[in-house]
């Protein structure tokens, strides 16, 4: 056991010190309180998130005590130092360990923070008017992205925050209800907040058009659910409305920058992309490569997943508030972010195969990890968006359930058949009323009965040219 996690045990000036249960003597979790079964594994278990806190989060105040004796490190969000602290520390070894082994070495954090703080000031004050458009999924990464983002121009004076700076999150219409919730609260808190910092960030939302929504492609037009071989999902809901903002902006000011809080530990392919805008791009910014005008800025790129953590652990949210709600999603649902997508260039956002926040109903992976951990942490209620979402699945993969005939006319395995799709709404418009949660529009159930309707004058009309062509008389010669 640590020093630190010692004097956790203990009762101490510093917070309630015990951390079994008195009347069963099992562990409980001095972040969440709840009781730690014995069979949770670490550090892959439910609360090995809590556990880093406990390294880089409560531990802060024990480790400061320290680090204030040695002077080592000062405080993230002090405009002179640019510094972290977390723990715990030492004063001879300036490093701490979260529970997952990888130890952070502080001071190689504390230059990486300095050249990204650099990086942003230095590009903010460029003299040009291109905006900033900062891509906000509402996770880790692009979290801390629109914290230093707005750190940096709260460093500046007042008359050299002229460029505007828009914080751009799309909604599929389709997200996981609990984390959706989660950010629109966090967006609001961030809109309501940012006037009084006196920076010109403004936030925007971006959707879907509603033609082109996940229930009126698929329970109007009768596609099948999204697979790894036809991901039609994806350009609609993701790519499509981010994009049509970015182009207005780009046909405004003429060009744009794109910051996007990716990074290379994030995967392979995002390795793999980060490398090949860093080809194509000279100095910091890349070319994007569908959207002309518009550059792509990586600023976090070379954090890890530690780093970010103990970052976003050792400071406050500059619009107010404190990021233990980002910290309990993660825990919940064990997972990440589906990251903000603009490009079909851009490394998967979806069909992982670790767990992660994204759309309810995908089924482009074979089990829906984040969602089912959420179910377990407590929220019962999803439980009917699960099983709703493997019906999905189900029925897309049952030639039983599709037509034989292509939307081309030709023969083959077509849209699912109107039978099927009546069905589905039917279930979704149950279930919708059950939990009291929207899940489809009024206008969405509009257009799918249009498409029902236009779908079935088309089958009629093909129907009527087979009879036509099987009973036409052939012309005799006179």
């Amino acid at each position: 056991m640590t020093p630190v996690a010692k004097a956790l045990m203990e009762n101490t000036a510093d917070g309630p010190g015990p951390v079994l249960n008195p009347d069963e003597g099992t562990p409980i979790c001095p972040w969440c309180s709840e009781a730690i079964p014995p069979a949770d594994p670490a550090p892959n278990g439910r609360h090995a998130i809590c556990m880093f806190i406990l390294t880089a989060g409560q531990q802060l105040a024990i480790s400061l005590r320290i680090l204030s004796r040695s002077a080592r490190l000062e405080t993230l969000t002090s405009p002179r130092n640019n510094e972290v602290p977390v723990g715990p520390v030492s004063p001879t070894q300036n490093t701490c360990m979260p529970t997952d082994g990888t130890e952070i070495d502080l001071d190689l954090l504390n230059v990486k923070l300095r050249a990204i703080r650099r990086e942003l000031r230095d590009e903010y004050l460029q003299s040009h008017a291109k905006p900033w458009i900062v891509g906000f999924s509402g996770g880790k990464d692009s979290t801390l992205l629109a914290h230093l983002v707005v750190e940096t121009l709260l460093g500046l004076p007042r008359e050299k925050r002229t460029r505007r700076v828009f914080l751009v999150s799309n909604d599929t219409l389709v997200e996981s209800p609990v984390f959706q919730s989660f950010v629109d609260a966090l967006l609001g808190r961030i809109a309501d907040n940012i006037d009084a910092l006196r920076v010109p960030v403004q936030v925007v939302k971006t959707y879907p058009i509603v033609d082109e929504s996940f229930w009126v492609n698929l329970l109007g037009r009768g596609y099948p659910a999204p697979n790894r071989t036809f991901r039609w999902c994806t350009d609609r809901m993701k790519i499509r409305p981010t994009s049509r903002f970015i182009r207005e902006q780009v046909s405004t000011h003429g060009e744009a920058i794109l910051l996007l809080g990716v990074r290379r530990s994030e995967s392979a392919a995002r390795a793999g992309s980060i490398a090949k805008h860093e080809r194509e791009g000279n100095g910091r910014l890349s070319p994007h490569s569908d959207n002309k005008g518009v550059w792509v800025f990586s600023p976090l790129k070379d954090l890890t997943t530690n780093e970010v953590w103990t970052i976003l652990l050792s400071c406050r949210p500059p619009w107010g508030g404190t990021y233990r709600d980002v910290v309990t999603l993660y825990k919940n649902a064990q997972g990440g972010e589906c990251p903000f997508v603009v490009s079909d260039n851009d490394a998967p956002s979806c069909g992982s195969n670790s767990a992660r926040f994204g759309c309810w109903t995908c089924t482009v992976v074979e089990k829906d990890g984040s969602l089912d951990n959420l179910i377990a942490a407590g929220h019962d209620h999803l439980e009917p968006l699960t099983d709703f979402r493997n019906r999905l699945k189900a029925v897309s993969e049952d030639p039983n359930c599709r037509s034989k005939i292509r939307r081309n006319g030709q023969p083959g395995l077509g849209p699912l058949t109107l039978e099927t799709r009546r069905a589905l709404l039917d279930e979704l418009l149950a279930i919708q009323s059950n939990l009291g949660m929207q899940l489809v529009s009024d206008l969405e159930v509009r257009l799918i009965r249009d498409q029902w309707g236009k779908d079935q004058a088309e089958d009629a009309w093909r129907d009527f040219g087979k009879f036509h062509q099987s009973n036409a008389i052939e012309p005799r010669a006179v």
